[in-house]
């Protein structure tokens, strides 16, 4: 139709110039390279395949190849390839993500013009190595210009640049407050934040170690062992014009300093939320895996204090740990999270939800004597910005499992597995624990007040995970108070929350929402489709009727 396709769209504009571009799939591979392949061009008038009338449609595209690009820091691996199996080598392994950035002409300049915004890619490696690419990929047709040739390469960033594991940790793309200038150029916020630059940034964790894993036997614990290294434990911040490095969270050496207790691996992508909703981040969340959630406050201008172009003043704290559990052996077990919280507001409050599982070593069964089992936590964070450690109501208090008093005040959170609901509302929340063995290893979902995440359940800890023999579970449950909303009439506790799907382990869900309800969607490893009505009252809560955007 005319309001998605064309005008009113001001032909001068970067939706006017790119809006209607062709469509490109991007994809890592395992042969050395980020491919990009045709997903569709597109046509003035109307489709004669579909019996509506169009006024403009893309076309499903052939799927040829537009272009296969090697990142620099993987040339010296591509020689392993003739001779990679059994695979002992990987590539471009992980997941891209995209976005359509401002990339300034200079650091004083003001104006956003359409040759200065820009569609990028940026994607890790995962297990294929230690470094990001970022492309420019507006214009699939450009041979020049401000976009060409395409894929245009932006940067490279690599463990020369930080202490970077492998890169699991899918890049948040989204734009932030430093301090540069002499006036408040940082926008329509309606706040005086002084000498002010905005600045479109990638944000990402540390990635994963084997040796930053405490579920592992090649975990070193000890930072003064020969062994211990730095890399992989801290939360980066890429400015996405020029590469720089110009955020960092990283393992402080210091004792008495609160990161040191960052001594694992952070593979999570980060949770990046904007929480007055003025276009600019404010706080980013992520777990690693020791069981802990890091906190990082960057809603204030950024300063850099020490002239060395990274941002000081963006505190950091340790919002939620939880305790490993001893083993009968007389070693450890930590709850790993390996996946971002999901967040939402209710009743004006912030609440994070999040699970642990061991991912990297899927077919794990547990003991039944110890109390290693994985969990899902729900927590408030009724003061997600401040930087007061000394009062007990900031939420900086370090919150974990069970109850404690403070200051009259009942902290901690409560556990729920064998309720039909928290009976304790007014702590910080609750958890979840899972029977042996099963644990989350996948995304999970927020939607209409309600969590819906996906389990696995192996049973046999001798397995290829590629095959995998296990169970795939659903836990659906009301976020406010843990209610399950699979089955009221089973047994108190998780019984009425979570359903047996299918054999296999689970891929990423998702949500599609039609005119009458909303379902949850998902595969298995062994190919199952499945779908699953979310219990939404009424269904669905929101219906679309139309929709029309002018930019």
């Amino acid at each position: 139709r005319e309001e998605a396709f064309g005008p009113p769209h001001d032909a001068s504009s970067f939706l006017g110039q790119h809006g209607q571009r062709e469509r490109r799939i991007y994809v890592g591979a395992n042969d050395g390279m980020l491919h990009g392949f045709d997903g569709g061009e597109f046509h003035s008038g109307d489709n004669p395949a579909t019996p509506e009338t169009e006024d403009g449609y893309y076309d499903l595209g052939s799927g040829e190849e537009g272009f296969g690009y090697v990142p620099g820091f993987l040339l010296d691996k591509l020689k392993y390839i003739p001779r990679n199996l059994p695979r002992q080598y990987y590539y471009v392994d992980g997941s891209p993500s995209a976005a359509d950035v401002w990339l300034p002409s200079s650091p004083s300049d003001p104006s956003k013009e359409a040759d200065e915004w820009a569609t990028v890619l940026v994607t890790g490696m995962r297990q294929g190595g230690s470094g990001y690419l970022a492309l420019d990929v507006t214009d699939p047709d450009a041979v020049g210009g401000p976009h060409g040739p395409y894929p245009k390469l932006l940067w490279e960033f690599d463990e020369s640049d930080a202490p970077l594991g492998e890169t699991w940790s899918e890049p948040v793309i989204t734009r932030v407050k430093v301090r540069a200038g002499t006036t408040d150029l940082c926008g329509f916020d309606n706040s005086d934040d002084g000498a002010c630059r905005e600045r479109w940034v990638a944000i990402f964790a540390g990635g994963y170690r084997k040796d930053g894993d405490p579920n592992l036997a090649a975990y070193v614990s000890d930072p003064s062992s020969a062994a211990w290294t730095n890399t992989s434990k801290g939360i980066f911040m890429v400015a996405m014009d020029t590469g720089q490095l110009i955020g960092q969270v990283l393992f402080d050496p210091d004792p008495s300093e609160v990161l040191n207790q960052m001594r694992f691996s952070i593979p999570s992508t980060p949770a990046v939320l904007d929480l007055d909703f003025d276009g600019f981040s404010d706080v980013v969340y992520v777990g690693d895996l020791g069981g802990q959630i890091w906190r990082w406050d960057i809603s204030l201008v950024g300063d850099d204090d020490t002239s060395d172009g990274i941002m000081d003043s963006w505190p950091v704290g340790l919002f939620f740990k939880s305790d490993p559990a001893t083993l009968g052996a007389g070693g450890l077990h930590h709850h790993s999270i390996f996946f971002p919280p999901v967040a939402t507001y209710l009743n004006g409050e912030l609440v994070l939800a999040f699970g642990s599982g061991e991912r990297t070593s899927p077919t794990y069964e547990g003991d039944p004597a110890d109390d290693d089992n994985n969990r899902f936590w729900v927590v408030w964070d009724r003061v997600p910005l401040g930087i007061e450690p000394t009062d007990p109501n900031s939420g900086w208090l370090t919150l974990r499992e069970g109850h404690v008093l403070v200051d009259g005040k009942i902290r901690g959170l409560n556990d729920v597995s064998n309720l039909s609901t928290d009976s304790d509302p007014d702590d910080d929340g609750y958890f979840i624990k899972l029977p042996d063995g099963e644990k989350f290893i996948t995304n999970h979902i927020l939607f209409g007040g309600i969590l819906l995440t996906l389990s696995y359940l192996p049973d046999d800890p001798s397995g290829d995970i590629c095959g995998a023999t296990g169970d795939t579970n659903i836990w659906v449950f009301t976020l406010e108070n843990a209610g399950g909303l699979i089955d009221e009439t089973a047994a108190a506790g998780n019984a009425q929350r979570t359903l047996y799907l299918g054999p296999g382990a689970p891929t990423h869900p998702r949500i599609t929402i039609t005119s009458y309800k909303v379902v949850l969607i998902g595969q298995t490893s062994l190919g199952n489709v499945f779908e699953f009505d979310v219990p939404v009252t009424p269904p669905p809560p929101v219906e679309l009727i139309y929709w029309r955007q002018l930019f």
